[in-house]
């Protein structure tokens, strides 16, 4: 197994279980994302318990008592959704948000877009926004709301998404 910190297998099954399209495309992302300069962040792959065949997932909390939004891809044969994630079921929002990438090609193609897109959503500007009534935060850790500025159009993250 790699010792890469990104998108190592939440579970060592689902390593062997894999085959050899997503063994390659996990590979190629692993290989890629190791070059990245990109604010720490914890990535993952899963076998998620419908159809897809992977998900791979970046947490973009910050803290030991952040609630992360997850952004992840859900590759299933030739193609990959990815957007926000629910953070127990790897769910993919509908309707869509203005992350969302689709794509269709072979694993490689789709691991060099995969790559680009991650990079390009942890690059992305992350402002925490709490709200105030008489000097005062009254909105809980969990309601906070990541913003990522750089989103075209703006997108809006719950923290408990």
């Amino acid at each position: 197994m790699p010792t890469d910190p990104w998108f190592v297998s939440d579970d060592p099954e689902t390593e062997l279980e894999l085959g050899p399209d997503e063994r390659l495309f996990t590979g190629l992302l692993r290989e890629r994302a190791a070059a990245w300069t990109v604010p720490p962040a914890v990535g993952w792959v899963a076998e998620p318990e419908d159809d897809s065949l992977l998900v791979a997932c970046v947490g973009l909390g910050d803290g030991p008592n952040a609630w992360p939004p997850l952004v992840g891809l859900r590759l299933t044969g030739s193609t990959v959704r990815g957007d926000l994630l629910n953070e127990h079921f790897y769910w993919l929002p509908e309707p869509r948000t203005g992350l969302a990438l689709d794509a269709a090609g072979t694993p490689g193609e789709l691991a060099a877009l995969a790559v680009g897109w991650f990079e390009r959503v942890l690059r992305m500007s992350v402002v925490r926004q709490e709200w105030h009534h008489r000097g005062r935060c009254y909105a809980a850790r969990p309601h906070r709301v990541v913003v990522l500025r750089d989103a075209a159009p703006e997108v809006g993250i719950p923290a408990s998404y």
